[in-house]
C-alpha cells in the first residue's frame, strides 16, 4: 500500500513538472515570436530604411555600375521577415566584396553609414603606371600558296598599377604611351597561365620592384626605355626607344651591373660610340661580372 501511495505520488510530481516545462516552453515561443514580429516590423519602418546610396572617388567606375551593385544586395528580406534595406543590418561585407570583385580597377573600397537615410560607397581608382602587352600572330590565309606568307603581329595591352597589378585592359595607343612588360604573369605567389590576366600581377611583387627600380635607372642614363621581355632561366632584356636592348639577369647583384654599366657609359669609346651610333646599338650585355659587352649594327 505504501510502494502504491509513493508510485502515485511521483507519478503527479512528473505531471506537474510536464505541465510547467509545457508551459514555459509556451510563454518562451511566444515571447520570441513576438518579439521576431516586433523586429520584422521595425526592420521595415521607413525611418530605418536606406533611400540613397552615395559614392565618391570614383571616376572611370560609373555611380550607377555602383549603386546596381548595392540595389541589388539590399532588394528582399533575410527568413522573409527582416528588410535589408534596413541600415542597422544591410549586408555591408557582401557589397564591398562584389564591388571588389567585380572592378579590378578599384583598389580599395568601404561603405559607410552616411545618415538615417543613405549609405556613402568610398573608392579608390587605381593610377595606370605600366602595360602588360601579349602579342598575337596575324597572317592572311588568302595569300596565294606561292607567295611568302609573312607574320604580322598585333598586342593586346593591359593598365599595369604602380604594385605589379593588372586591372584594366587599355585601348590601343599610337606609339609607346606607357612601358611594356611582356612577361609570364603571377597570382597568389605561383606564375601561372589564362587567357584573363586581369587580377593578376606582371611578376611577383618583390621582383616586379627590382626590374622598376633598374629600368629607371637605366632611363636616369640618358637610355629612355620602352619595354621589358621575359626570355626565361631569369634573363631579361630592356628595349631602349632609339633602338637596342640591354640584357640582364635578375640573379645578378644588379646594384654592381648597374654601376659597371655606368663606368662602360662613361668610357670615352662607348660614350663616342653612343653618341655617333645610338640609333644602331644592337645591344648592352650586364650579365658577365665586372664585364659589360656591348655591339653596334654598323
Amino acid at each position: 500500500m505504501f510502494g502504491y501511495r509513493k508510485s502515485f505520488k511521483s507519478k503527479k510530481v512528473r505531471e506537474k513538472r510536464r505541465k510547467i516545462l509545457l508551459i514555459k516552453t509556451a510563454v518562451i515561443l511566444t515571447v520570441f515570436l513576438v518579439l521576431m514580429g516586433l523586429l520584422a516590423w521595425l526592420s521595415s519602418h521607413q525611418s530605418m530604411l536606406i533611400e540613397e546610396v552615395k559614392t565618391e572617388g570614383n571616376i572611370v567606375v560609373t555611380t550607377q555600375e555602383i549603386t546596381e551593385i548595392v540595389n541589388k544586395n539590399i532588394t528582399g528580406k533575410y527568413l522573409w521577415l527582416f528588410h535589408k534595406d534596413n541600415f542597422l543590418i544591410y549586408p555591408k561585407n557582401q557589397i564591398k566584396e562584389e564591388i571588389e570583385e567585380k572592378f579590378k580597377r578599384l583598389s580599395k573600397v568601404n561603405i559607410y553609414f552616411d545618415d538615417f537615410k543613405s549609405i556613402l560607397v568610398s573608392v579608390d581608382e587605381r593610377n595606370p603606371y605600366h602595360t602588360w602587352c601579349q602579342k598575337n600572330e596575324i597572317i592572311n590565309l588568302e595569300l596565294p600558296e606561292d607567295e611568302v606568307v609573312e607574320k604580322n603581329y598585333s598586342k593586346d595591352c593591359y593598365f599595369v598599377d604602380e604594385t605589379g597589378y593588372i586591372f584594366s585592359k587599355a585601348p590601343q595607343f599610337s606609339g609607346t604611351a606607357f612601358f611594356e612588360f611582356y612577361t609570364k604573369t603571377y597570382k597568389d605567389e605561383e606564375e601561372i597561365v589564362s587567357t584573363n590576366v586581369i587580377g593578376q600581377y606582371v611578376l611577383e611583387p618583390q621582383l616586379f620592384g627590382r626590374i622598376v627600380m633598374l629600368k629607371n635607372i637605366i632611363d636616369d642614363f640618358g637610355l629612355k626605355n620602352i619595354s621589358l621581355v621575359e626570355k626565361g632561366d631569369n634573363d631579361y632584356e630592356i628595349f631602349l626607344e632609339k633602338g637596342g636592348k640591354i640584357i640582364f639577369n635578375i640573379d645578378d647583384d644588379l646594384e654592381k651591373s648597374l654601376n659597371n654599366l655606368k663606368v662602360a657609359l662613361e668610357t670615352d669609346a662607348v660614350n663616342e660610340d653612343m653618341k655617333n651610333n645610338g640609333a644602331s646599338l644592337e645591344y648592352i650585355d650586364l650579365r658577365f661580372g665586372n664585364k659589360v659587352f656591348y655591339r653596334f649594327d654598323n
